[in-house]
């Protein structure tokens, strides 16, 4: 067992909008993300299931054909769905949890 607090966990530069700090497991994580406005989170998939929780802020997600803004909400994305996501805010938060393989 760990245990761990957001405070101490290392801040992860994505891009000059983009990002985030994690905590894994050995077959889990969890992510806090952060993103200023006009942020972009490319459109990708992964065979993990998504579940996304907007703590702060408001962003717009891209999956399966059909657009969704998010604000204080959560939001479930299926495995192997493509997903984009943009931020509508000068700054918002998402905590998500992903199940993932180690590899190697």
């Amino acid at each position: 067992m760990q245990t761990f607090r957001w405070d101490t966990v290392h801040t992860e530069v994505m891009s000059d909008k983009i990002w985030r700090k994690v905590i894994t497991g050995e077959k889990a994580m969890v992510a806090q993300v952060f993103i200023a406005k006009g942020g972009v989170v490319p459109t990708h998939q992964h065979e993990s299931e998504q579940i996304t929780y907007i703590l702060e802020g408001a962003l717009e997600f891209d999956l399966e054909g059909r657009r969704l803004s998010c604000e204080g909400r959560g939001l479930y994305i299926p495995s192997n769905v493509p997903h984009r996501a943009v931020a509508l805010e000068t700054r918002w938060i998402w905590m998500s949890s992903v199940p993932f393989a180690r590899t190697g």
